[in-house]
């Protein structure tokens, strides 16, 4: 049998010391900062600016755009072709001649039985107003995509401010149950030993246990919705799903950080009214390019050409003419059945996006009234929420003090625990709404909350 050496147990002797010295709300502190990585706002909405899937695709949208843009400019660039033909004359061809020809024949036989023809095409748009609208139509898309994305990264930011807020709800709420259950378990404790000393009847005891199960399943309810807020931030943030995490910041640190509402009503920047502009505008591209197919367009070309023929392929004995030429290619469209539907159709799609345009002006217009009210509503909610509290505090307090001076029973102490809770629950969610319609404003003009506000 080995024996530990003298260092191995003057260690292990260290740390058994300092594990004694160490508290244990430190130590469980110690292990639960190790298993659940707490995250703040700003990372979450950084993490959701890298990760977020919505970003990426208007990313990948943007990209897109970009290209569609740069092929339509490619359009303006030469064009170079070319063609080769050879041709096996089973019977050669023939010249038709007139009857008193001096060739004394009907028909004069010409060219080999073999002959071959190669050229090369340059073509160069000089005017072309079909090219140049529709290179304006691509770039109104890039341009508009480019908004769009933006639009999108102002979107997913607030819904992630959105998401991390009803993720504090719902810990809080369940914080609040939490505490509840804890003053039934005391409350219980108070009355089995009143019951001991023959003070309280049974059938308190009873109660209080069944107060005691009776919040138990509203304790999952509530953990269940807290996991699934955490979910959903994860999902935003692109954060593995097995991960545990913990939020940094609390309801109450929020609403004292709130900066005063200070948004206009104007929505140049709100997605949906992004959408219908850019809408708008392609349309009006799109009337453009239709009345470009009336008008003409020119081009220089040019061709190279190589030909030869012989009875043989012995190609390197041909005799190889080549021919070029220049020139302009001008073309008049003159009637087309399909043109003038096409204008119309454009124009009805223009009439139309004026039409939505107008529309969601007008609903963000009326939305904004809406929201700016139940700002003011939620605010005066939440001081008379405060003042709830403070009273139900008190009230319970009165009671507890009373039923052990037997002055109260057991219903008025169970009826002034469970206003407590309703009123801390109450003051829970408003700040949760007044947050949440301050983001639904932000969102209105395209403007995230600052994120200053939930540190």
């Amino acid at each position: 049998m080995r024996f530990p050496t003298l260092s191995t147990f003057f260690f292990a002797l260290a740390l058994l010391i300092a594990s004694l010295l160490v508290p244990e709300s430190t130590l469980a502190q110690s292990a639960l900062a190790q298993e659940a990585r707490v995250l703040t706002i700003q990372e979450a909405v950084a993490l959701a600016r890298e990760n977020n899937h919505d970003v990426r695709q208007a990313d990948a949208d943007l990209e897109r755009a970009a290209l569609a843009l740069s092929e339509a400019r490619r359009a303006r660039l030469p064009e170079i072709s070319g063609a080769g033909q050879y041709t096996n004359n089973l019977r050669r061809p023939v010249i038709l001649l007139p009857p008193d020809s001096p060739f004394g024949e009907d028909a004069l036989r010409t060219g080999s039985r073999h002959t071959i023809n190669s050229n090369l095409q340059l073509s160069v748009p000089i005017y072309n107003p079909r090219i140049d609208r529709t290179t304006a139509l691509s770039r109104s898309a890039r341009d508009l995509e480019t908004r769009l994305r933006d639009a999108t990264a102002r979107e997913v930011e607030i819904e992630v401010q959105r998401a991390y807020l009803n993720g504090l709800l719902a810990r809080e709420s369940l914080e609040v149950l939490q505490e509840s259950e804890e003053r039934l378990r005391e409350n219980r404790t108070l009355v089995a030993s009143l019951y001991k000393e023959g003070v309280a009847p049974e059938f308190d005891l009873l109660r209080t246990d069944v107060q005691i199960s009776s919040v138990q399943p509203e304790l999952a309810r509530a953990t269940n919705t807290y996991d699934g807020a955490l979910n959903y931030l994860k999902l935003l943030t692109g954060l593995p799903i097995n991960e545990d995490i913990a939020l940094g910041a609390t309801l109450e640190g929020v609403y004292e950080a709130l900066p005063e509402l200070d948004v206009a009503p104007t929505f140049e920047q709100n997605r949906a009214l992004l959408q219908v502009q850019g809408r708008e505008e392609l349309a009006d591209r799109q009337v453009d390019l239709a009345r470009s197919a009336y008008l003409p367009s020119l081009s220089g070309v040019g061709t190279v050409t190589y030909q030869s023929q012989g009875d043989n392929l012995a190609l390197y004995d041909y005799n190889w003419i080549n021919s070029s030429t220049v020139g302009l290619s001008l073309s008049i469209p003159i009637f087309s059945g399909g043109r003038g539907r096409a204008l119309e159709q454009a124009r009805v799609e223009r009439r139309q996006a004026n039409m939505q345009r107008e529309f969601v002006l007008e609903s963000l217009e009326s939305e904004y009234q809406t929201t700016r009210g139940r700002i003011e509503e939620i605010e005066a909610t939440i001081s008379a929420q405060e003042q709830s509290v403070a009273q139900a505090e008190r009230g319970y307090d009165m009671a507890l003090v009373s039923y052990e001076e037997g002055a109260y029973n057991l219903i008025e102490v169970n009826d002034a625990e469970q206003a407590l809770t309703d009123a801390r629950l109450s003051y829970t969610t408003a700040l949760s709404d007044l947050i949440g319609a301050m983001l639904d404003m932000n969102e209105l003009v395209g403007r995230p909350m600052e994120i200053t506000a939930f540190e």
